[in-house]
């Protein structure tokens, strides 16, 4: 399988704004570029909180301008989805969500015939588990779109085989703000390999 994520980033390596995390850091053209990496994948998975901004089924436009349904895949150990969600209700994309042995009576509760309800850990999610089971179900190209810890997680495991980044002309400064990796520290240190590169008015595309 192959595994990749996609993101745009402040300068200080900030991803959303916490008091506006639906509010788009990149141009249009860095939001097309995003439409186009979705359109590679079969499944695109975040965690519960990610999920949580919109709560709406990610989906993306293929080049002739129609509508690509990858899987949604949802993460969260802890159990905090909410049956709201517009999600749900979207039949055109299948729907899986990974938690754990002690979540999951609450999350069948809220999700119940709406999604593929998949125990991935007993007190903490194994990612080996959720990649196993994607793969399972025919998922050979994987995007995690995050959010930090989530990204943190499946970089620390190794997990991720190419990251696509979208560096924006923007500070937005710490505290609540939240990081590209939004776990304390990764040792070793990963070190990557770049890819590709190009400059587009003010942002920089990366790919590694």
């Amino acid at each position: 399988m192959r595994i990749f994520s996609n993101l745009a980033l402040s300068l200080d390596g900030r991803i959303a704004q916490f008091d506006r995390p639906a509010t788009p850091l990149g141009t249009p053209f860095d939001r097309k570029i995003m439409q186009d990496i979705r359109y590679q994948a079969d499944a695109i998975l975040v965690g519960a909180s990610t999920m949580g901004v919109t709560g709406e089924a990610i989906t993306a436009k293929t080049p002739n301008k129609s509508r690509h349904y990858p899987a949604n895949v949802i993460l969260t150990g802890a159990g905090n989805i909410k049956k709201s969600w517009p999600v749900w209700s979207e039949g055109r994309c299948v729907k899986f969500v990974f938690t754990t042995q002690s979540s999951y009576g609450s999350v069948q509760k809220k999700v119940r015939d709406r999604a593929f309800v998949e125990i991935a850990g007993k007190n903490d999610i194994n990612l080996n588990s959720v990649i196993e089971r994607l793969a399972r179900s025919g998922i050979k190209n994987l995007l995690v779109e995050g959010g930090g810890k989530t990204l943190g997680a499946f970089i620390e495991a190794n997990l991720l085989d190419e990251i696509y980044c979208t560096l924006c002309p923007w500070i937005l400064g710490g505290g609540k703000n939240p990081s590209f990796v939004n776990i304390s520290e990764i040792i070793p240190w990963k070190k990557l390999e770049i890819i590709d590169s190009k400059r587009v008015k003010n942002e920089i595309y990366l790919h590694y």
